[in-house]
């Protein structure tokens, strides 16, 4: 779908049927992660700040799971998925 397009495109639907259950929860967990990186608990008092190897292993799983996506994804033959 494009901003301000009155034109449906599925063609390229298929490519989010290589997006798995396991690449949910690779996701769910390093939100989770990032999450208590950005907010601290109630009452806690000059929380941990993360150090620069914790973000850079951050930044390394991401580009990871990126990368293994788009793979998947530029494997799908557009226009070749079963009705």
């Amino acid at each position: 779908m494009k901003r301000l397009s009155q034109k449906v495109q599925t063609d390229g639907l298929v490519k989010l049927t290589v997006v798995s259950e396991a690449d949910c929860a690779t996701m769910r967990d390093a939100y989770g992660r990032c999450s208590k990186l950005l907010h601290s608990q109630p009452g806690e008092l000059n929380p941990r700040l993360p150090s620069p190897d914790d973000i850079e292993q951050e930044i390394a799983a991401l580009e990871k799971w990126i990368t293994e996506i788009r793979g998947r994804q530029d494997s799908v033959k557009l226009g070749s998925a079963q009705p």
